[in-house]
């Protein structure tokens, strides 16, 4: 028994994404500081500000974030709010630390 072939189409995100890079690579340039993921792999990283803020390599890729272009409004948003919750959580955790500590010592006290 023989499959019926199936003419595959590619899922339209795909082509979407295969434009982009066609666009990207028409007027890119070579950067001269490389993206992390162009960098860790010794790819030659080159981008086309105007089409898209990813460089062709991430596009390529599937990667769905690209520094290449340094940090964005929206990076360092995001930092800011990890930062403010570490830090948060570092208090909680000393408070915690010298209740903790304080009721060690009450306890010494107690069994001398």
């Amino acid at each position: 028994i023989t499959k019926p072939s199936k003419s595959k189409t590619p899922h339209p995100k795909t082509s979407q994404r295969n434009a982009l890079l066609e666009s990207v690579l028409l007027s890119s340039v070579p950067m001269w500081r490389a993206c992390s993921f162009c960098e860790r792999r010794g790819l030659t990283c080159e981008a086309s500000p105007l089409d898209s803020v990813r460089c062709a390599s991430c596009i390529r890729n599937n990667q769905s974030s690209c520094d290449v272009q340094g940090v964005s409004v929206h990076q360092l948003r995001k930092i800011a709010s990890q930062h403010a919750k570490l830090e948060s959580e570092m208090e909680k955790a000393e408070a915690e630390l010298a209740a903790s500590m304080a009721k060690v010592n009450r306890l010494r006290l107690q069994k001398r």
